[in-house]
């Protein structure tokens, strides 16, 4: 219990005298209900520990109190559970005179009736209808591509889903449970506004982050827990941050202490050593999506295959290549489709996964330089034309660089250019001057959508080192990569047909059901729709074909 003479202090002193320089700070807000899936309307209750405390709650995504504890234009101020009957996304504050305010807290309610209700194309208890059949709302801006609505032809269809006994209708909100999801509450003015990321989609830098609240619900059957962090929040991309490529872009979270942690500290990746992260990325998915300009990437869409050669290179040995899954995302309550939530190279991952300081490592997004400078990539190619094998694998981390050359062939990936679809990390600086004691560059798969696009192809991916052709005749090489091959190829290998298409499965078996909601949101981007049982099954049934037929020799 708390009472009149309990104080809350920004700096705790655990065994010590409080900081008496310090201010007392209201206690933090608590919500009667966890974030999650609900399945009726719903009250939420907020409260603060500290008496007189005043709350001050948002339900269109905008911050509720500034920096100075005062009410923003959208706030309301609590006085009893907050109704909700549609998916929303609640973020309160509590603020007392002579106390420094909360922080913002939020939770996302989703009610979408995932029992399935509406059996027969009908939504009765009118739950569902803001997610079955979404629309612009007022304040969401004049987004050039903008693109809200559910497909009914998908979200409120009673014709059956192949392989499973409910309608289509029932299987996608069955689905929205099969996979985590990721709510972004912010300012609608940030993400769709005059100066918003969104609206300004090709915009890149720091000036163009916005603060947002980020949360993480656990897919149905996972073992992880919820959390929320507020943090920046980018557009990241290539072509498809062109609206008139694609109106679906990818988005990276930043975390920072401005916004209120300068690092993420959550066990995201199960099996991963690596808890700590300073981004996270939220793929969209481009190249071989049902977004696509062209007609026959648009047929191969998948969703699978960018984290499916992260992944490959992880089970063949490489921990920092990659981690990632799906996610289904949600922007100020309105469904945004399904989306990679993935780890991303640079300096900072670099260091976690291998140690050192990510402050002193230098790291590449194709041809930009993220972190550090060009110095220690530029004495790369000297030191491999030495063909001094030692000094070599002291700049190259050679295990992954040939395991990114042969998961690269494997998959034909068509998109590797000099200039991007790639990222390193490593380097540093020299000690001394000796180019030897930098960092061991790692190679990382980025934008690998345009992998496994045909089984015959004879395509030799770039190398984005520049350095193969000179490898490939040091013996020393040659006999690790006859190693790396008989590794990967034999046996119980991570790219024998057997792995590759168990591999592939894990992913398809997650979205099965969740990639109705993609179809339903994004299929009909391009005017013919494009669903799970049209073209995504197809694909799926191809590329187990041409995976049985792929060995050493064939892929």
């Amino acid at each position: 219990p708390v009472d009149e003479s309990s104080v809350f202090f920004g700096d705790p002193t655990p065994g010590a005298v409080n900081d008496a320089s310090g201010q007392a700070r209201v206690a933090d807000t608590k919500f009667s209900l966890k974030r999650g899936y609900y399945q009726t309307a719903i009250n939420v209750e907020v409260t603060s520990a500290t008496p007189d405390a005043i709350i001050y709650y948002t339900v269109d995504g905008s911050l509720p109190i500034d920096d100075n504890g005062n009410p923003g234009a959208s706030a309301v101020t609590y006085t009893g559970p907050i109704a909700l009957t549609q998916t929303t996304a609640v973020r309160a504050a509590a603020v007392k005179a002579g106390f420094a305010p909360t922080n913002v807290d939020c939770n996302t309610y989703f009610l979408l009736d995932i029992d399935g209700a509406i059996s027969n194309g009908t939504d009765p208890g009118g739950l569902n209808t803001p997610f079955l059949q979404q629309v612009q709302p007022a304040g969401w801006g004049s987004l050039t591509s903008g693109d809200f609505n559910m497909d009914t032809r998908v979200s409120q269809s009673t014709a059956g889903a192949s392989g499973h006994p409910d309608t289509t209708a029932q299987t996608m909100l069955k689905g929205m449970r099969d996979i985590p999801t990721i709510s972004i509450a912010m300012n609608r003015d940030d993400f769709s506004g005059g100066s918003g990321i969104y609206t300004n989609s090709t915009q890149k830098g720091f000036a163009w982050e916005r603060e947002c609240s980020a949360e993480f619900i656990p897919a149905l059957n996972d073992t992880r827990e919820d959390w929320q962090e507020n943090c920046g929040l980018r557009v990241q991309g290539g072509a498809s941050r062109n609206p008139s490529s694609s109106p679906k872009h990818s988005l990276s979270f930043r975390f920072r202490e401005e916004y209120g942690t300068a690092r993420l500290r959550e066990p995201l990746f199960p099996g991963s050593a690596v808890e700590n992260f300073n981004v996270i990325a939220l793929r969209a998915g481009y190249n071989n999506s049902w977004i696509h300009r062209d007609s026959g990437q648009r047929s191969r869409g998948s969703m699978i295959r960018d984290q499916w050669v992260r992944q490959s290179m992880l089970d063949m040995g490489n921990p920092a290549a990659g981690e990632g899954f799906m996610v289904h995302l949600f922007v100020n309550g309105l469904y945004w489709g399904v989306h990679n939530l993935c780890e991303r190279g640079d300096a900072s991952h670099y260091a976690e996964h291998h140690g050192g300081d990510g402050d002193q490592l230098d790291a590449r997004n194709g041809s930009q330089y993220t972190d550090g400078n060009s110095t220690a990539w530029s004495r790369i190619s000297g030191v491999v034309n030495s063909g001094d094998w030692t000094k070599i694998q002291q700049v190259i981390n050679i295990d992954q660089y040939i395991d990114y050359q042969l998961i690269n062939r494997y998959g034909g990936n068509a998109d590797l250019k000099t200039s991007g679809n790639w990222r390193a990390a490593g380097g540093g600086p020299f000690p001394g001057g000796q180019p030897e004691l930098m960092a061991p560059w790692d190679l990382y798969s980025w934008d690998a959508e345009r992998s496994l696009e045909s089984q015959g192809s004879t395509l030799v991916p770039l190398d984005p080192m520049g350095v193969r052709g000179t490898l490939e005749n040091n013996d020393d090489y040659k006999i690790r990569l006859a190693d790396r091959v008989q590794k990967h190829f034999y046996g119980d290998g991570a790219l024998t047909p057997v792995a590759t298409r168990a591999r592939w499965e894990k992913y398809a078996d997650d979205l099965d059901r969740a990639i109705i909601a993609e179809s339903a949101r994004w299929g009909d981007h391009r005017g013919t729709l494009y669903t799970r049982d049209g073209q995504w099954l197809t694909e799926q049934s191809r590329l187990y074909i041409a995976i049985s037929r792929c060995g050493v020799t064939t892929c």
